[in-house]
């Protein structure tokens, strides 16, 4: 479940910020001095991307804009490896084939694509 509090702008403007509940997820308070938009920002304990299947959605959405769905569907299944804090997503061939496939980098902390490459 996630509270909603619209905290008032000014007269004219709203502003919904969205907070997790502590039970829901465990969260730090942070304050992004860089940032133009005002109040906090909460950052997952495990990052915004915490796990495989995050890790994965990710990789396939920036992939596919670049080799197309056909390509990137016959590398199924993909793998997530977690090491430093940076996800390394690949996909694989049948046995037999030869070639490379897609490989994409994701920081675990921010979600931010770092690499991505297309082995031949």
């Amino acid at each position: 479940m996630v509270s909603v509090a619209i905290v008032g702008v000014n007269a004219c403007k709203k502003q919904t910020v969205i907070v997790p509940k502590k039970q829901d997820r465990a969260v730090t308070k942070t304050t992004d001095p860089k940032s133009d938009l005002p109040g906090n920002s909460f950052t997952p304990q495990n990052g915004y991307v915490p796990d495989e299947q995050t890790a994965i959605a990710i990789a396939v959405a920036a992939w596919i804009p670049i080799y197309g769905k056909a390509q990137i569907e016959k590398e199924k299944p993909y793998k997530a490896t977690l090491k430093d804090g940076v996800w390394t997503v690949t996909g694989t061939l049948p046995p037999g084939y030869d070639g490379g496939t897609a490989v994409a980098d994701i920081a675990q902390a921010d979600g931010r694509i770092l690499r991505v490459i297309h082995y031949q």
